[in-house]
């Protein structure tokens, strides 16, 4: 594919994040994608064939262009506080561009099934994979105790996407800026992980809750 037409993509990719995050995959239409991308809805079909297609890409976007890059352009001279914080805020500040991404499209990705593992391989799976990656290089340089990787990955993860969801069950309480959320959400998640679980019991806890 020829650069200017990747371009186009990512282009109308970005206004479909933001259609998405405003009416769920349901309820969105290549109508109103086309209108934010302030095109013609034939000429989305021209560079998608659905929009499955469409929603696959919004999400690759996001991750390629806004999250993955610190995690993978982190070198060991950079603190892992640092790497960490630099990734909540791209995700706070992503999330509040796209509205704090509605309950919406949240119930739509929890409903997905295996035929959509290109689309979470596309996202959910890459942010994960990385960050469990960079805990592992971490704790092999000794800056990180021994503690499950990819646990840690989705248990910061969590507490990112919790920040989110909370802000809109508790819209009294809106979400603060970036920057101190983010301080405060990396803080956390590294003062917990000094008291670390070894391997063995992790896995013996999980067993047993699966038996429960």
């Amino acid at each position: 594919m020829h650069e200017q037409d990747q371009a186009k993509r990512r282009h109308i990719a970005r206004a479909a994040l933001q259609v998405f995050s405003e009416h769920g995959f349901s309820g969105a239409t290549l109508k109103q994608i086309a209108q934010a991308a302030n095109i013609s809805p034939g000429l989305v079909y021209w560079y998608f064939k659905d929009k499955d297609d469409l929603f696959r890409e919004a999400v690759t976007t996001v991750a390629e262009e806004i999250l993955l890059p610190p995690l993978q352009n982190a070198t060991d001279a950079v603190p892992i506080a640092d790497v960490l914080r630099g990734f909540a805020v791209r995700y706070f500040t992503t999330m509040q561009q796209v509205n704090g991404t509605s309950f919406l499209l949240i119930g739509d990705i929890l409903r997905l099934d295996a035929s959509s593992l290109p689309f979470l391989e596309a996202g959910p799976v890459r942010g994960v994979r990385a960050m469990a990656g960079l805990f592992q290089r971490r704790q092999q340089t000794g800056e990180l105790a021994p503690f499950d990787p990819l646990f840690g990955a989705e248990l910061f993860l969590g507490m990112l996407l919790s920040q989110v969801v909370a802000r809109r069950m508790l819209p009294e309480t809106p979400l603060t800026d970036p920057e101190t959320a983010a301080h405060a959400v990396v803080q956390m998640f590294l003062d917990g992980a000094r008291q670390t679980v070894p391997h063995a019991a992790l896995r013996s806890s999980r067993h047993g809750s699966e038996g429960v």
